[in-house]
């Protein structure tokens, strides 16, 4: 699976590494920015800029389909990241972070918003440390304890 900016998504096959082989692609509006597979490899959470955080199903490799656009109402979201127990990160241009109950993929549920004082660029999960690692464009670098969501 790559993510291919303004041309969407791409899937290929790498079965023989030295000679990947395009088997299929969307296009999708905005420029991805970050995708994520779930964990039964049927689903792509893209984040999609300004378009939101799509939910493309990819479980018929030759025939895959956007299915839900999520958070279109957010300024741009720059990435997603996975914390744990079905929690997420999304990164926003001015908006911070965003943390988000996945446990329905079809219904991503946004439970804080904290602001960063500029645009957050990417959230990596720190598991171990149940925090996560931020870095905001004009607000430095960030290292934020997510306790509540490590349960």
């Amino acid at each position: 699976y790559k993510r291919q900016g303004s041309a969407g998504v791409g899937i290929y096959d790498i079965s023989s590494p030295s000679l990947p082989v395009a088997l299929n692609e969307l296009d999708t509006d905005g420029n991805i920015a970050s995708i994520y597979l779930t964990s039964d490899e049927n689903f792509i959470y893209a984040s999609n800029g300004a378009e939101g955080l799509k939910l493309i199903n990819i479980e018929d490799r030759s025939n895959i389909l956007e299915v839900k656009t999520f958070f279109g109402d957010i300024d741009q979201i720059n990435s997603l990241s996975i914390f744990k127990n079905n929690y997420g990160v999304l990164s926003c241009q001015s908006d911070g972070i965003k943390i988000i109950d996945m446990s329905d993929p079809m219904n991503l549920v946004v439970l804080e918003s904290i602001t960063l004082g500029g645009a957050s660029a990417k959230a990596v999960p720190l598991i171990e440390k149940n925090s996560i690692f931020v870095s905001s464009l004009l607000g430095g670098i960030h290292i934020l304890k997510l306790e509540k969501y490590s349960k």
